[in-house]
C-alpha cells in the first residue's frame, strides 16, 4: 500500500513538472512574448494619446512618463523613468530610475542605473546580506540593510554616446556630453564633455560666458515653433548670442503696459 502510495506521488509530481515546463516553454515562446508586447505597447500608446510617442520593436517602458515626441528605439528597456519633450533612446539602452530633460539623446546599448552594492562597511557584497529583493532567492535578513537603487538626474540637451554606462546616483548638468564607454559617477558640469573610466572632464563645449547665458536662456522651453522658426540661431554660439537678446527684447516689447 505503502509502495503503492509513493508510485501515485511519484506520477503526480512528474505531472506537475510536466505541466510547469510546458507552462514555461509557453510563456517563452516567441509568439506568446510577442503578443504580451503589443498588447503592453497598445496600451502605452492610448494612455499617451497626442504626444506622439514612437516605440519600436520590443521597446519596453514600465512606471514610466513621457513628455511630446519621445522615441524609444528597438529593444529599449526603461522603468521608473520620466523624460522630457524631444529626447529620444536608441536602441537596446537599459534605464531605471531615472528623470532625463528635454531634447536629449541617450545613445545604442547605454546602461544606465544598474543598482548597487556595497563596497565599504558589510564584509559581504551579496545581497542575501542586506536585501530583501531574494536576487538569488534567499534572503538572510528581515529588513533593508543597504539603499540599492539611488535616482539619476540627467539634463536637458545632453548627449550620451554608445554604450554609456550612468552609476546610480549620478547627475549630468545641462548640455554636457558623455562619450562612448564612458563610465559616469558623481556629477558632470553643465556643457562639459566627459569620457573615460571612470568619467573626467575632457574640456567644456563654451567659455564660463556663454555656458551662463545658455543656461539662463532654458531656450528648451521654448515652444517647437520658435524653435523651428530660429532654428538657425543654433548653427554657432555667436548666432546663439545675437538671437537671445534680440528674442528677450521682443518678448518684452509684446508684454502690455502696467
Amino acid at each position: 500500500m505503502r509502495q503503492r502510495r509513493i508510485l501515485v506521488a511519484a506520477r503526480m509530481a512528474k505531472y506537475v513538472g510536466g505541466i510547469m515546463r510546458a507552462h514555461e516553454m509557453l510563456l517563452k515562446n516567441p509568439l506568446t512574448v510577442w503578443i504580451a508586447w503589443l498588447v503592453r505597447t497598445l496600451a502605452l500608446k492610448f494612455r499617451c494619446f497626442g504626444s506622439h510617442l514612437r516605440i519600436g520593436y520590443m521597446a519596453t517602458a514600465k512606471r514610466s512618463r513621457f513628455g511630446r515626441f519621445n522615441t524609444l528605439y528597438d529593444h529599449v528597456y526603461m522603468e521608473d523613468v520620466e523624460i522630457g519633450d524631444m529626447s529620444y533612446v536608441s536602441h537596446g539602452s537599459r534605464i531605471m530610475n531615472a528623470t532625463i530633460g528635454k531634447f536629449t539623446c541617450v545613445g545604442p546599448e547605454c546602461l544606465i542605473g544598474l543598482g548597487r552594492h556595497p563596497a565599504e562597511a558589510f564584509v559581504s557584497s551579496h545581497p542575501a546580506f542586506y536585501s530583501t529583493l531574494k536576487q538569488s532567492q534567499v534572503s538572510f535578513v528581515d529588513e533593508q540593510k543597504f539603499q540599492e537603487f539611488q535616482s539619476i538626474r540627467i539634463g536637458n540637451d545632453v548627449w550620451i554616446g554608445a554604450r554609456a554606462i550612468i552609476l546610480d546616483g549620478a547627475s549630468i548638468g545641462d548640455g554636457a556630453i558623455v562619450a562612448a564607454g564612458a563610465v559616469v559617477a558623481g556629477s558632470v558640469p553643465p556643457y562639459a564633455i566627459v569620457g573615460g573610466v571612470p568619467a573626467k572632464v575632457v574640456r567644456h563645449r563654451f567659455d564660463e560666458a556663454v555656458v551662463a547665458q545658455l543656461l539662463a536662456s532654458r531656450w528648451w522651453e521654448l515652444s517647437l515653433d520658435t524653435l523651428r522658426a530660429n532654428a538657425g540661431a543654433f548653427a554657432s554660439a555667436a548666432d546663439f548670442m545675437v538671437w537671445q537678446p534680440r528674442r528677450l527684447s521682443d518678448a518684452q516689447a509684446r508684454e502690455p503696459d502696467r
